[in-house]
C-alpha cells in the first residue's frame, strides 16, 4: 500500500475546518499542515483534528518539504495567489469555489498548472450528487435530444451569511452570484456539456443586506454596516451552439422559499435536478419519470476523495479547471452587465 498523501490546507477558517472534519476518516491521505493569519483557527485545526503544524503566513507553509498537495480554503479574493504559488512548487492543488474572482486569474492559475505538469481541480461538489450523475447518463443516452434552454436557482428567501466579510466584496468578491449562484451556474454549464458562452445579460440589486433586519431569519447577524454585494442577482446567458442559460441567485428575496435547482429543456425531453426527474411524450402522454433511487453521497467528502483520487493517479479529472475559466468568465460578464446595464460579449473564450 502506498504511503498517505500529505495534505496541507491554506485557509483554516470555516471551510478549512469543514474540509478537515470530512478528511478525518480518510486513511490515503495525512493533514499534515495549515496555514492561517489567525492563531485561533490555527488551534481549533491542532486540537480539534491533530494538525501539528501552523504557519501564520502560506508562503512559509509552501516550504515545508512535507507536503505533497495543498487544498486552498482562503476567502475569495484569495484564491489566485497562493495556488499559483503551489503549482508552481510542483504541488496539486484543490481551490475551492469560486475557482477565482476574475477570469484572468483563473487562466492564469491554469497556465501555471500546465506549465508546472501538476494537477489543478476546482471544488465543484454538485457535479458528484447522484441526482447530477444520474442525469447527465440520461443526457449522454440521447433522453433530452438537444438541450436548448437551461434555467438554474440558488434562491434564499433571507440567507445572508453571517460569516466574516461574506458581505464584504473587498473580501468575497461578490455576493450570492459569486457564493452560491456559481454551484447552480457550474452545475447546468457541466449537464449542458460545457459550451462556449458568447453573450451575456445580467442585472444586480441590492436592498435588504445593507440595512438591518427587519424580520425574525435563520442567520440574522450579517454585519450590515460592511455589506457592499448584491443582494439578488440575474441573467441570462447565450452559447455557440445556439443554447440559452438563465440564472437566479439570492441571499435576501420576498419568495416564498428558498429554491436550490437546475430545470433543462431539450428537444426530445427535460429534466428536473432536485427530484431527479426526466420529462418526456412516449407512447400517446407526457410522462415524468423519476429515478428510483439516484444514490446517496455526501458530496462534500467526495469532492475531497476526488482530488486525493487525482493526485494519486486514480482517477481524471472531473473537475478541471478550464470548465473554471467559462464559469468565472460568465459570472465576471453577469456583473459587468448588470454595471452597464447592456449585454456584454464574450470574445477569445476557447
Amino acid at each position: 500500500m502506498s504511503d498517505p498523501l500529505r495534505l496541507a490546507l491554506i485557509g483554516a477558517g470555516a471551510i478549512g475546518q469543514a474540509q478537515l472534519a470530512a478528511l478525518a476518516g480518510f486513511a490515503e491521505v495525512s493533514v499534515v499542515a495549515c496555514a492561517d493569519p489567525d492563531a485561533d483557527a490555527l488551534a481549533r485545526a491542532r486540537d480539534l483534528h491533530g494538525v501539528s503544524h501552523g504557519y501564520r503566513d502560506w508562503r512559509d507553509l509552501l516550504e515545508d518539504e512535507l507536503v505533497d498537495a495543498v487544498s486552498v480554503c482562503t476567502p475569495n479574493v484569495h484564491h489566485a495567489e497562493p495556488t499559483i504559488a503551489a503549482l508552481r512548487r510542483g504541488l496539486h492543488v484543490l481551490v475551492e469555489k469560486p475557482m477565482a474572482t476574475r477570469a484572468s486569474d483563473a487562466m492564469a492559475m491554469t497556465e501555471a498548472a500546465r506549465e508546472a505538469g501538476v494537477h489543478l481541480v476546482v471544488g465543484f461538489q454538485f457535479r458528484f450528487d447522484p441526482r447530477s450523475e444520474a442525469i447527465r447518463r440520461q443526457i449522454a443516452a440521447g433522453a433530452l435530444g438537444r438541450v436548448l434552454h437551461v434555467r438554474c436557482q440558488a434562491l434564499r428567501r433571507r440567507g445572508i451569511p453571517d460569516r466574516s466579510g461574506a458581505g464584504d466584496k473587498n473580501i468575497a468578491g461578490g455576493g450570492p452570484l459569486m457564493d452560491i449562484g456559481v454551484h447552480v451556474l457550474e452545475l447546468a454549464h457541466w449537464l449542458m456539456g460545457s459550451p462556449r458562452p458568447i453573450a451575456v445579460t445580467g442585472a444586480t440589486w441590492t436592498y435588504l443586506g445593507d440595512r438591518p433586519m427587519a424580520a425574525l431569519c435563520k442567520w440574522p447577524d450579517w454585519d450590515w454596516r460592511r455589506y457592499s454585494v448584491e443582494d439578488l442577482a440575474v441573467g441570462l446567458i447565450r452559447f455557440n451552439d445556439g443554447s440559452t442559460l438563465a440564472i437566479e441567485t439570492s441571499f435576501a428575496a420576498h419568495i416564498a422559499e428558498d429554491v436550490w435547482n437546475v430545470q433543462l429543456v431539450g428537444s426530445e425531453g427535460g429534466a428536473t435536478w432536485d427530484s431527479a426527474t426526466i420529462h418526456r411524450d412516449a407512447n400517446g402522454s407526457m410522462w415524468n419519470e423519476v429515478c428510483a433511487y439516484p444514490g446517496e453521497r455526501l458530496v462534500y467528502a467526495h469532492k475531497l476523495r476526488h482530488f486525493i483520487d487525482v493526485c494519486r493517479g486514480l482517477s481524471p479529472n472531473q473537475c478541471p479547471p478550464e470548465h473554471g475559466i467559462l464559469v468565472q468568465a460568465m459570472i465576471d460578464a453577469l456583473y459587468r452587465s448588470a454595471a452597464a446595464g447592456r449585454e456584454m460579449r464574450l470574445d477569445g473564450l476557447g
